[in-house]
Parts: C-alpha cells; sequence; structure tokens
C-alpha cells in the first residue's frame, strides 16, 4: 500500500476559533474553564456562562460562516465542513423546484407500514438534485420475511431486465427511469423508520444509478466509498428532519474516532484509484463504519464546496469518461493526489 506523508497544517488564529482537543467537550451544559468565554465550533457560538455554583457552556447561537472557496482549505476549516454542507443542503431543498415523477407504494400482503416519512424523504432527496437524471418513476416497496417471495415476484414483474440492481432485496433502476427502493424490515419502528432515512438512503442509490444509465461505464466506476457514502450522507439529512444541530451530532461519525490521519489517507488510496489490487474488492479489507464514514465525509466537503448538485454532477463526468481522477480535478479545481492529504486531516480533526 502506498504511503503519503501528511504534512501538519497550521490552522489560523481566527479569535474564537476552538481548538481539535476540546471539540468534544463543547456543547450546551458541558462544563467550561473560564467565564464569558467564547468559542466557536460547527457554526455555532457558545459562551461560558455560571450557572449555580458551576461554569458550563450556554445554548450554542448560530453564526455565519464565510463559504469554503477552495477545497484546498478543508484541513484549516475541519470545524466548519459539516455546517456548511448542511447549510448549503438545506438552502438548496428551499429553492429547488417540485420533481413530478410518480411515487407509488406495495404494501406485502402480511406487513404493516411503519414508515410515515417514506415519501417526504424521496421528495427530500429529489429537491436536492433537482435538475439531475432522476428516476421518473419510483417504486417503494415495504415488506417483512415472510413477504419475502411475493415483494421479488411482484419487483420482477414491474422490472423484468433492470439496468442496475445491488441485490434481489436491494435498490433497482431501468433505462425507462423506473426505480424500486426496497426495504425489508421486521415491523419494529425505530428512528431511522419513522424518519425516512432509510428511504432517502436507498434512494438515492437509484439517483446514483441513473447517472450511469446507458453508458458504457458502469456505476461501480465510482468507488465503492462514494456510493455508500453519500446514501449516508443523505440519510444523516433525513433522520433528525433537517435540524442542524441534530445532525452535527450524527455526521460527526464517533466510529471513525479510533483512527489516525494516516489510516484516512491509506484507506483512499487504497480504495479510490489503487496502485495495487482492486478498489472494490480492497474496500472489503476495511469495516463498513469506515466505508460509509469516510464517504460521508468526503461527500460533505463537496457539499461544502459546491453544493449538493457537484455529487451528481461528477458521477455525470464518469459516466462519459470512466476517470474518476481526471473528472474530480475537473469539476473540483484540484488534483486527487492534492486532497487525501487534506481530507485525511479535516476527517480526523473532525473526529476528535
Amino acid at each position: 500500500m502506498r504511503r503519503r506523508l501528511i504534512a501538519l497544517l497550521t490552522l489560523p488564529v481566527l479569535g474564537t476559533l476552538l481548538l481539535p482537543a476540546a471539540s468534544a467537550a463543547v456543547k450546551t451544559g458541558a462544563t467550561c474553564p473560564k467565564l464569558n468565554q467564547s468559542l466557536i465550533t460547527a457554526g455555532y457560538k457558545f459562551t461560558c456562562i455560571k450557572s449555580g455554583k458551576k461554569l458550563v457552556w450556554s445554548n450554542g447561537v448560530k453564526v455565519t460562516l464565510q463559504s469554503l472557496t477552495d477545497l484546498h482549505q478543508v484541513a484549516a476549516r475541519f470545524s466548519d465542513i459539516s455546517s456548511l454542507a448542511f447549510r448549503a443542503s438545506l438552502g438548496t431543498l428551499r429553492t429547488a423546484g417540485i420533481d413530478n415523477s410518480k411515487i407509488a407504494l406495495f404494501l406485502g400482503p402480511h406487513s404493516q407500514d411503519t414508515a410515515p416519512s417514506d415519501f417526504l424523504a424521496v421528495r427530500n432527496v429529489q429537491k436536492l438534485f433537482f435538475g439531475s437524471n432522476l428516476p421518473s418513476n419510483i417504486d417503494l416497496f415495504y415488506y417483512s420475511s415472510s413477504d419475502h417471495d411475493w415483494a421479488i415476484n411482484k419487483m420482477m414483474e414491474l422490472i423484468p431486465r433492470p439496468e442496475y440492481m445491488n441485490s434481489d432485496d436491494g435498490p433497482k433502476t431501468a433505462t425507462d427511469g423506473t426505480a424500486i427502493v426496497a426495504l425489508k424490515y421486521t415491523g419494529v419502528p425505530s428512528q431511522y423508520v419513522t424518519s425516512g432515512a432509510l428511504e432517502a438512503h436507498e434512494f438515492f442509490h437509484t439517483v446514483q444509478q441513473r447517472q450511469f444509465s446507458n453508458s458504457q461505464f458502469k456505476v461501480w466506476t465510482m468507488p465503492r466509498w462514494w456510493i455508500e457514502g453519500g446514501g449516508r450522507f443523505v440519510e444523516n439529512l433525513q433522520l433528525d428532519n433537517y435540524d442542524e444541530k441534530k445532525y452535527l451530532l450524527i455526521s460527526k461519525n464517533n466510529e471513525l474516532t479510533q483512527y489516525n490521519a494516516q489510516y484516512f489517507s491509506d484507506f483512499l488510496d487504497a480504495t479510490t484509484v489503487p496502485a495495487n489490487g482492486d478498489a472494490w474488492t480492497n474496500s472489503y479489507n476495511y469495516s463498513t463504519a469506515v466505508v460509509y464514514g469516510v464517504g460521508a465525509k468526503i461527500q460533505e466537503m463537496l457539499v461544502a464546496f459546491k453544493g449538493p448538485s457537484s455529487l451528481v454532477g461528477l458521477m455525470g463526468e464518469v459516466a462519459t469518461s470512466g476517470d474518476f481522477l481526471t473528472s474530480f480535478n475537473k469539476l473540483y479545481g484540484i488534483t486527487w493526489s492534492e486532497f487525501v492529504p487534506l481530507a485525511a486531516q479535516s476527517i480526523y480533526r473532525s473526529t476528535r
């Protein structure tokens, strides 16, 4: 595996910039060191106040953040990336047009519908990527184990020859624009089910597939971390109904705290366009938490810089060229080799 030296970047002193080692402790009600001290982290300003005999951090107050104007800034701006990505996504959601695609629900004969936000989740993802090559007909399937055979037969009836399918139970698309989002569930409600987070994740996979429809290159030309990280990114947005403070807690990806920056750099080297082996095969040497978590963090950086539409924009470029590295440089103005050490440092610092 190639090794890359990661430079330690000097963070600018910006008055109230929060140091990475303290970031985990700065939250409302947590103990703080000095009365009236103020710190800004992830787009919120916290002030040290007195509560009884204790000094604690106040409620965070949303502050204006400078835009990310260059991906060379991602390591130095690590504490702002999640907020910038969230705000760019919310802005897009509020201004996007209305997609007129048809959504249909198919419920197993022995199953119950425990997903009240299913249509909303799909519409939110459509708005995030409005104007892109989106599925024109979406069929949502909900079924328990007892209805598995029914679901497989019905899905084959609707799309007898899918252009893309992850598995029998996975998302599927056809060249005519039909997409199937299949959700096999236990019937026990959870936040992932009731919020529509799972629908957002799986529907976005059909959006990803659509970018490669009728292309000589296939969707798996993209790295596995890209595909699953994109699903995790939209899932996190939907999970708490686009609430920024809650999103920031989820998007921190605590499962990544045990790894250092070099680990993240090596992971991206091995699973994007590797010097040795196959990118997708190599990705299975890493935990699912790393594949999904690092992928979501990279998606955040790109959305913070150029908005959510750039995610499908890059896939469209790769669907034409078959070249991830050239397409990335063309769209984001930085070579992949330049970006990786900066991204690795940003992920490391933001997850401490």
